[in-house]
């Protein structure tokens, strides 16, 4: 069936990386771990800081805003077929998850210099949004269904956002707000 004028195909999402990258001291640690295969779930929960206060006369809100943003990856890191094996890239995104984080963290406390100088970032550009992150859990698994995969849930904390879309549509609204 062709397809009417006017109408055009989104862009391919084939090249568009999801990765976690490491820093210290705004030096890279190490190569950026990329999601190859992507991870199968994506999650984002936004949750505000808002308590709702019940009162014999109705209620009212504190409302301090918008909360940080929970991140949850979930997948497998593939089988074979790629530059590297799946149990290879596995224990690769659990060493600097889970080990070299924390550890790069625990020798700036020893040396009584800021661990916030170890930052770990989310870089998702499928979803176009970036987020430094820290992060909360890596659970792995392997299960009689998929006996060769290894498979894990990633979940993170976005404690800083450093560039999402929805910035540049806030942008864009804000500037065509004051020329209308």
């Amino acid at each position: 069936m062709a397809r009417p004028l006017g109408l055009i195909s989104p862009p391919s999402q084939k090249d568009r990386p999801v990765g976690l990258l490491l820093l210290d001291t705004g030096i890279p640690i190490g190569v950026p771990y990329l999601f190859y295969p992507r991870p199968e779930d994506l999650q984002y929960t936004h949750p505000s800081r808002g308590t709702v206060i019940q009162t014999m006369d109705g209620g009212f809100v504190d409302d301090f805003g918008e909360g940080l943003v929970d991140i949850i990856a979930t997948g497998t890191t593939g089988w074979q077929g790629t530059l590297l094996p799946g149990e290879v890239k596995f224990q690769i995104l659990r060493e600097l998850v889970v080990i070299q984080y924390f550890n790069l963290r625990k020798l700036h406390a020893d040396a009584g210099t800021p661990i916030d100088s170890v930052k770990l970032y989310w870089i998702d550009t499928l979803n176009l949004v970036a987020y430094e992150v820290y992060p909360v859990s890596f659970t792995a698994r392997k299960n009689k269904q998929r006996p060769l995969l290894f498979q894990y849930t990633l979940r993170m904390t976005g404690i800083n956002r450093l560039f999402s879309i929805g910035d540049t549509v806030t942008k864009l609204i804000g500037t065509l707000g004051g020329l209308l």
